[in-house]
């Protein structure tokens, strides 16, 4: 209550007397003006007010705050958290924070995007505040260019629409595969995970599960280039 209530001088000088366990998020947002007070980063991390990473945390400090930032700093901060995304996370949440998440009803929407999870919105809601619209136009062509590259991959036109156990498994590795081929090349050099590519179908194959397809190759008398 104190923190929140009271003026920023009167908390900078009773801070050896308050207790501000669990509270260094809010801390920081009532003191960040203050000329003397230092952002201790490692702190953010101990009970985490908006976020889990202490990079995201920092930016939620700063959006609330309605302090300035360096340009670039939080599409930084974005792309670091998807590296972090991509490496820990290697078979496609049942749910995201609190929410369900359904992969495959995405891909039937084509509704495929990273503004899905938690830490993409939450910072792209930073972004917002802190108006930066340039750098949140930027992600959204991104966000556009990874959908595109996805659905339009050889390998999930191939795959059909009923999708068994390992199926679902190679969707995500082709999709989390998509993420890296998309990432800035600094940015893929944080990835870790490996990945295994699904093997491009044969002519056949695509004949077959597309009936569609088949039906314009043998009536028109089409020809699949493959490159």
């Amino acid at each position: 209550m104190i923190i929140k209530h009271f003026p920023m001088e009167y908390v900078y000088d009773n801070l050896s007397a308050l207790d501000i366990r669990g509270n260094y998020t809010n801390l920081c947002i009532k003191l960040i003006h203050h000329p003397k007070f230092q952002i201790d980063k490692k702190r953010l991390k101990e009970a985490p007010v908006f976020y889990g990473s202490p990079e995201v945390e920092y930016l939620y400090i700063l959006a609330k705050s309605k302090s300035k930032i360096e340009k670039g700093e939080a599409t930084r901060t974005l792309f670091n958290q998807m590296a972090v995304f991509i490496n820990i996370v290697n078979t496609p949440p049942q749910f995201i924070g609190n929410r369900a998440y359904n992969f495959e009803r995405q891909i039937e929407e084509r509704d495929v995007s990273t503004k899905h999870f938690d830490f993409v919105s939450g910072i792209l809601w930073c972004m917002g505040e802190l108006g930066l619209v340039d750098e949140l136009i930027a992600f959204e062509e991104w966000d556009n260019m990874v959908r595109i590259k996805f659905l339009g991959s050889e390998e999930l036109q191939y795959m059909g629409n009923a999708y068994s156990f390992e199926e679902k498994k190679e969707l995500w590795h082709l999709f989390l595969q998509t993420l890296i081929e998309c990432l800035p090349t600094e940015y893929q050099q944080l990835v870790q995970a490996k990945c295994p590519s699904t093997s491009k179908p044969t002519k056949e194959d695509l004949l077959n599960n597309n009936p569609a397809l088949k039906y314009l190759v043998e009536k028109l008398g089409l020809e699949i280039v493959r490159y």
